[in-house]
């Protein structure tokens, strides 16, 4: 044997010593990676078409967003009922029996802009529609002679046992008794709606309540009360049957919710 095919000889040898190292550099470092991503169906993948199949890694998997501490739940959209001065007020329970506005007593209570569709009208020298929008219908009551806005506070009619929610998210700042009209006890609540620290959102015609001064609450989720029922009928009785108690809601500035005397 010549000294030449001596030499072919090595030469071969160190270039399929060359390719094996090659391709044992590609499995191992394949392999590793498959350690680190354990699991999942991966594709096949043909190196260097050498006809080893491979396995892929699996895709990373990101875990889940935390979910909202159950301390301070997010308030929902809720069903829109009125809006004044960039605070939005939500309806106080999910299917009420109807909605009526009317003028309220004081005139610290700011004009409520309302939501849903207009069905009548009972203030028309005061009260200029605006357009439709989704939401309940509503009525606006005719004037009682009182001169403050015509929508400048509303009843939410509601039946007796229905649990009265918060219209807003926000803290409680007042829970007081009063006597309506000087006459009939009744409760009072205010909240301070977050992010709106110069406004107040008042309730009244409140019993049962359940919250206190200082209480955070979240719109259509936090329970104030229930609707409290008087001996006597009411304005809104004249647009909704059923003599149903309601809720009265106003929104006004802080510095002027202030409480009746009698």
């Amino acid at each position: 044997m010549g000294m030449g095919s001596r030499r072919g000889r090595h030469r071969r040898r160190r270039e399929v010593r060359r390719i094996a190292g090659a391709v044992g550099t590609v499995v191992v470092a394949t392999a590793a990676i498959a350690l680190v991503h354990p699991g999942g169906h991966a594709s096949r993948l043909n190196v260097f078409g050498l006809g080893g199949a491979l396995v892929a890694p699996a895709p990373v998997t990101l875990p889940d967003a935390p979910s909202p501490s159950p301390h301070r739940p997010a308030a929902p959209r809720g069903n829109p009922l009125a809006r004044a001065k960039g605070v939005t007020l939500s309806l106080p329970a999910p299917d009420p029996v109807g909605i009526g506005y009317h003028e309220a007593s004081y005139d610290w209570a700011l004009p409520l802009h309302p939501f849903g569709r207009l069905r009548i009208n009972g203030n028309a020298g005061r009260f200029d529609p605006p357009p439709d929008t989704p939401g309940r219908r509503y009525v606006v009551m005719f004037s009682r002679g009182r001169g403050t806005p015509a929508t400048s506070a509303v009843d939410v009619v509601l039946h007796p046992s229905t649990p009265v929610r918060s219209p807003v998210t926000g803290r409680v700042v007042d829970v007081h008794e009063y006597h309506l009209y000087c006459r009939y006890p009744d409760m009072s609540v205010t909240i301070a709606p977050r992010g709106h620290p110069r406004m107040s959102v008042i309730l009244i015609h409140l019993t049962g309540v359940r919250v206190h001064r200082g209480d955070p609450v979240f719109a259509t989720l936090s329970v104030i009360g229930f609707p409290r029922v008087f001996g006597f009928g009411s304005q809104v009785d004249d647009y909704f049957k059923g003599g149903n108690p309601h809720v009265h809601i106003e929104i006004t500035r802080p510095h002027q919710a202030r409480r009746t005397s009698c």
